[in-house]
């Protein structure tokens, strides 16, 4: 089963848009604050710009919608 984590700030303006895509699509996320889990974060990248979406395993920056959506069809 494809899995997507993402990383949020309360402050980030382009979390929201992230967000409400995946919902669009169908694709159930979990998502986690940035600050808390930065631990979590560092394991699949050193950016900590926010949105930052792991989609099985592959760090994926911002609004990348195409991206994402190659790794959850697994053509990436």
């Amino acid at each position: 089963m494809s899995k997507i984590i993402v990383f949020t700030t309360t402050d980030c303006k382009y979390c929201p848009s992230l967000k409400a895509w995946l919902t669009k699509q169908g694709y159930e996320y979990e998502e986690k604050d940035m600050l808390k889990h930065a631990w979590e974060l560092q394991k699949y990248t050193t950016s900590f710009s926010p949105p930052i979406s792991i989609v099985n395993g592959q760090p994926v920056q911002g609004l990348n919608y195409m991206r994402i959506k190659k790794l959850m069809e697994g053509e990436a």
